[in-house]
This record gives structure tokens, C-alpha cells and sequence, in this order.
């Protein structure tokens, strides 16, 4: 049987490029089929074709009649959910193998909404015109694997600019169906038990370590990059049981979060989901000693201030010793609200690299403070192991891979 790849989209509007779509996938082998998530009333598809938006709102035709009189963004919102919850049903029944869409924001809204609760592995493309200029990427993938192609014209019909941009878009999902070992089937768990794992360029060295020091113990670790998405995303799979536990060694988005501006600004309550749960966890202070930011953005500028360049725009800059203590209270705030106890590894050194001793972002105060902060705030909730030496080390990642073993209470994990 053919993969099945939904087309989603606003009939009223989009009919030209999802009938292009169409064509495009069909040729390719695929079974492609419609899902309009149109707003207004829309003439029928074409027979046996797929789903009228009027069939996906079947079973809430009250609450879409009472906003009759709604403005615009409040029919978009209220499709957005109904269609993804129609779409994850579709999932599930085995309907869905892959999912394409293209247009501008409201259907990116709309077609997205859906893609970004569909499991992480199964293909999916989104045409929009709001990956061009400065935008941030988490409007239009959240934290799942969406192929953001950018539309460099508008969406309006289909012409020679748009079709080259359709017909690659739709020859992408189809390799992806046609090419992949399991196609449309999502990521695929092994009989190791896998570990989230946060870590970016100044904890790399510990990161590395731990990495390897964790499967020599059997388990199938898995890092994420800590700059704005990464711990957010390890945090979901955890929530969701994808991943066992996670070894949460690089915070580093929480700075961002407290400090409201940075690379990894965005990632709102950091630890939040993660400790909620009761997977194994076992958190570090890992990079949490400064903040990223644009040269010409960070507000009150770099003079007195220790930093370095991380690129000709982009600077490490060192928190002030109050800035760190308001970091490390947030985070014990975080701790102290979970419902159970909370492991943490602690360096008597350096929080990342080029903060030991003769580095040009070495300040033993700012680093007492934040952890200081951090255990004082967490109260009796905390337990803590202290590591003699700086955080990125083999030696701090290997101890950490293995006091992580301990907690999962697995210090050999050949398989489930």
C-alpha cells in the first residue's frame, strides 16, 4: 500500500497549490489526500479526495456557529485545534504516514498546529512565507521536525516561481516516504534504555564524556542542544516516555529565560515539565555562569564587563554576581516546587569552559553565587554531590553519567 501524505490547507484560497500538490505526490507513487482547514465556507472538494472543513468540524458545529460573529483569529484558532485534533485521530486510525502543507501565516498556523503534535520521525514539510526575513523558527516548528522550506515569493496561485518551490517541497516529503528504512513511522525506541542528555560548546568536553561513559553502561544517550530549543524538546520527550530520564547537565536556557534577552531566549520554564515528572533526573549547573547575546543587543552593553566573542556578532558575556543570584533562584524556585527530591552534581570549579582559573571568563564569585543561590532556594528538596574540579571535564562527565546510573538505579543496563 502507498504511504498516505495529507495535504492540508485553505480550500477558499489554496486550492491551486494543493491541486499542484497533489499531482506532485500522486506521480510519485504516494496516496495523497486533502484536509482543508478553510475558514469560510468553501465549495466541495473534488470527489473522494479527502476531508471538507466542514466535515472536520462535524462534532463541534456549535461552538464554530456561536462564533458566527468572531473576528478573523478567533475562527483560526478554533480550526487550528479542531484540525489537528482531527488529523492526530487520523494518525492513530494508520491514515497518516506523512503531512505537507503551504501558504502564509494563517496557514502555517493552521497546518502546523497539527504537525507540532504529530510524533517526532514522521515526515513533515511546511511551505511558508514566514520563514523569510527575521523570523524565529519556533513560530513554525515548536519543538518537533519540521522541514521549514522558505517561500521567497507570496503564495498566490501557481507560477514559476512557486512551482519549482511546491514541486521541491512535495519531491521531499516523498523521499521521505519512499526512501526511509520505516517510512512515516516516527522515531523507533531500541531495547537500550535512552537518556537526555543538554549540553553546547563550552560543556562539550563533559558532554562527550558522559555520553560515552553512559554507553558503557548500556544505556542510549541521547544530547540536545541547550541554546533555545533543545531542553524544552529533551524535556517533552521525557514527559512523553520517549526518552527514560535525562541528564540534565546544561541549563544554560534559563539564564536567558530570567534575563529576557539572549540566543536561547524563548524556552519559558525551564526544569518545569521535567521535574513534574517522575522520570530519573539528574541536573548540573552547566553554562549557566553567562549570557549569549548579539554585541549590539545585550541592553547595558559589554564595557567592565567579562566576555568573549563567540562569532564577530555574538558574545559570551559573564553574569554579574546579583544577575547570578537571580538565575540560581529561579532555578532552586523550580526545584523546590517539584513534588520529589532533586539530584544535583556540582563542580567545586568552573561552570564551562574558559572559566578556570586563568580564563578570560574566570570569576569564582559570580560562580559561588549562582550555586550558592541555587541550593539555598531549593531547600531540603535538593540533594547535592559536590565533584572536585571544573564542570568541563571527561572527569565531571564521566561522574555524572555514572551518579545518573545509580539514581535510575540501573548501574549496568544491558536492555529493557
Amino acid at each position: 500500500m502507498a504511504p498516505r501524505a495529507a495535504i492540508v490547507g485553505s480550500w477558499d484560497t489554496k486550492r491551486e497549490e494543493m491541486r499542484f500538490m497533489f499531482s506532485r505526490l500522486a506521480a510519485s507513487h504516494l496516496d495523497p489526500f486533502y484536509i482543508d482547514v478553510s475558514t469560510l465556507d468553501t465549495d466541495p472538494l473534488d470527489p473522494g479526495t479527502g476531508y471538507s472543513s466542514n466535515e472536520i468540524r462535524r462534532f463541534h458545529s456549535a461552538e464554530w456557529n456561536a462564533l458566527a460573529s468572531s473576528g478573523r483569529g478567533e475562527k483560526i484558532d478554533f480550526m487550528a485545534a479542531v484540525a489537528a485534533e482531527f488529523i492526530c485521530r487520523l494518525h492513530r486510525e494508520g491514515q497518516v504516514h506523512g503531512i505537507i502543507s503551504a501558504g502564509g501565516l494563517q496557514n502555517t498556523v493552521l497546518a502546523t498546529s497539527a504537525m507540532r503534535r504529530l510524533p517526532i520521525g514522521l515526515p513533515k514539510v511546511m511551505v511558508t512565507t514566514a520563514a523569510t526575513g527575521p523570523r524565529e523558527f519556533q513560530l513554525v516548528t515548536g519543538n518537533r521536525d519540521i522541514i521549514v522550506v522558505p517561500s521567497l515569493s507570496d503564495l498566490a496561485g501557481v507560477n514559476m516561481f512557486t512551482r519549482t518551490t511546491l514541486d521541491n517541497a512535495c519531491a521531499c516529503l516523498a523521499g521521505m516516504l519512499t526512501l526511509a528504512e520505516n517510512p512515516g513511522e516516527g522515531i523507533r525506541r531500541g531495547s537500550r534504555l535512552s537518556v537526555g542528555l543538554t549540553q553546547m560548546g563550552v560543556t562539550n568536553i563533559a558532554a562527550v564524556a558522559a555520553i560515552r561513559r553512559l554507553r558503557e553502561l548500556g544505556f542510549e544517550p541521547v544530547g540536545f542542544h541547550a541554546t533555545g530549543s533543545g531542553g524544552p524538546t529533551m524535556e517533552e520527550c521525557v514527559e512523553e516516555g520517549l526518552l527514560h530520564g535525562a541528564l540534565d547537565m546544561t541549563l544554560h536556557e534559563i539564564v536567558s529565560d530570567v534575563m529576557e534577552t539572549g540566543y536561547s531566549v524563548g524556552a519559558k520554564g525551564r526544569l518545569e515539565r521535567l521535574l513534574a515528572g517522575d522520570a530519573p533526573v539528574l541536573l548540573a549547573p552547566g553554562g549557566l555562569d553567562f549570557i549569549d547575546d548579539w554585541t549590539d543587543n545585550f541592553p547595558v552593553g559589554l564595557a567592565g564587563r567579562r566576555f568573549v566573542l563567540h562569532n564577530s556578532n555574538l558574545a559570551h558575556i559573564k553574569l554579574t554576581v546579583e544577575e547570578a543570584r537571580r538565575v540560581g533562584r529561579v532555578i532552586g524556585g523550580r526545584i523546590a516546587g517539584s513534588h520529589r527530591g532533586v539530584d544535583m552534581l556540582i563542580p567545586t570549579g568552573a561552570l564551562r569552559s574558559e572559566a578556570e582559573a586563568g580564563g578570560k571568563m574566570h570569576d569564582p564569585e559570580v560562580d559561588k553565587a549562582l550555586v550558592d543561590a541555587i541550593i539555598e532556594s531549593a531547600g531540603p528538596g535538593l540533594r547535592t554531590t559536590l565533584f572536585e574540579g571544573d564542570l568541563n571535564t571527561e572527569g565531571f562527565g564521566t561522574a555524572a553519567a555514572d551518579l545518573f546510573a545509580r539514581i535510575s538505579g540501573r548501574t549496568t543496563c544491558g536492555g529493557e
